[in-house]
């Protein structure tokens, strides 16, 4: 028997579990609904706002069966090859150098595709990357999306709240050096900055791996009664996917990337009726069509990039979730 995801419905499965939930959204609000877990989906644009899918269920499902209907691909994408995109962040070590500070520069690709086992790919992200959130979303107003993130926004169980600074990306037995540790202490930083009003722990920092990438992380935890919107709202977006000084980097984005991020680079998960919170940086995704799929990749810049490498490092990060999906 098939099992058809409709719209306005997500598929999921949370950090280091193996298990999958299916939520239906009987409705989609502005706001949480009291008493009630909703998935929560925030844009990457700074004039957006969250929206949720309240759920009428959230049971666990077996993905191996799953079907979605895609829509045909009707977008007009202005390719970003190589050449192209080393000239961008050639502009934008510039502008890094400018104002001392940090770009996220990113690129849409898209891949022409044999049909998609959509149970098998959920599957294999799953396996391949234990500590991400899993997911397949069907949103009636932003398309369906696939993704694998290793990027924890804000965590929330019973007032205690947790977060990460994830930024530098190594593969290979490529030693980390100045530009990602710069890289990665811009995001802690400005993180805490964000949180100046509450009594933050800080770990050390510390390698994270994702399949052949590894990254540097810092993580954060605090106590606070506030809701947990409150202090995502804060946070999004940070320098791990914008860049700073914020408004000046995200202008060069609006000016430079040539092209709408939409869902990618915003955050997306899971609020419930108690207030706790499992939300997640929209990272190590793609957009899914009939016969291909846009894959949304990208850097961090600063004064310190190689070009060559940062283009690389795309490449790297679309490889990522290309090399799980699985054909029919």
């Amino acid at each position: 028997m098939s099992n058809v995801l409709s719209a306005n419905s997500v598929v999921y499965s949370l950090p280091g579990s193996d298990v999958f939930h299916k939520a239906v959204a009987k409705s989609v609000d502005p706001s949480p609904s009291a008493g009630t877990k909703s998935f929560v989906l925030r844009p990457f644009a700074q004039n957006a706002s969250p929206f949720f899918f309240s759920m009428d269920a959230d049971e666990p499902v077996d993905v191996g069966n799953l079907e979605v209907m895609l829509p045909d691909y009707t977008a007009k994408l202005t390719a970003v090859d190589r050449k192209a995109y080393i000239q961008k962040v050639e502009k934008a070590i510039e502008q890094c150098q400018a104002m001392n500070g940090k770009i996220v520069l990113s690129r849409s690709i898209e891949v022409p595709m044999r049909t998609l086992n959509i149970g098998n790919s959920l599957i294999s992200l799953r396996a391949r990357y234990p500590q991400a959130f899993v997911y397949l979303l069907n949103s009636h107003s932003h398309g369906i999306w696939m993704g694998a993130s290793p990027e924890v926004l804000l965590e929330k169980e019973e007032g205690m709240y947790a977060t990460m600074a994830l930024a530098g990306t190594k593969w290979g037995d490529a030693l980390f050096e100045q530009k990602e540790f710069d890289e990665q202490l811009t995001v802690a930083r400005y993180i805490l900055a964000q949180l100046e009003d509450a009594v933050v722990e800080v770990s050390d920092m510390y390698e994270h791996p994702f399949g052949a990438l590894r990254h540097l992380r810092t993580d954060f935890r605090w106590e606070d009664e506030r809701e947990a919107l409150e202090f995502a709202e804060r946070l999004h977006p940070t320098p791990a996917v914008c860049g700073f000084p914020l408004e000046r980097a995200m202008n060069f984005i609006q000016e430079v990337e040539g092209y709408n991020r939409s869902l990618y680079a915003g955050y997306l998960g899971i609020v419930d009726s108690n207030e706790n919170a499992h939300l997640f940086v929209n990272l190590r995704c793609m957009q899914l069509f009939r016969d291909r799929v846009l894959v949304y990749v990208g850097g961090g810049i600063n004064a310190l990039s190689d070009p060559e490498v940062e283009w690389e490092e795309t490449e790297k990060k679309k490889e990522s979730v290309l090399s799980a999906l699985h054909y029919e």
